[in-house]
């Protein structure tokens, strides 16, 4: 069986961490699979405009009424789960 899980770890304990991690690949014990560092450089922000754009965008779009998003979601419900909401 193989287990994978994801860690968030202190930079001062990252080099001792990181370390443990490579000893255990030569031994191949584990194989590191993703090795991305979450950096500012990551992150990305949009303008004002191109987020007020795409709110337009999507207020444009049809949208289901009341009536039919209860019926959508009691059809889901009975047949998903085989139960009335």
């Amino acid at each position: 069986m193989l287990h994978t899980i994801n860690l968030q770890i202190d930079d001062s304990f990252y080099p001792h961490f990181k370390a443990i991690l490579d000893s255990f690949v030569k031994d191949n014990k584990l194989k590191i699979i993703n090795n991305k560092e979450t950096s500012s450089e990551d992150i990305f922000v949009n303008s004002i405009e191109e987020v007020r754009h795409r709110v337009y965008l999507s207020e444009q779009e049809p949208s289901l009424s009341q009536d039919q998003y209860n019926k959508d979601m009691d059809d889901f419900f009975k047949k998903e789960f085989g139960a009335e909401r």
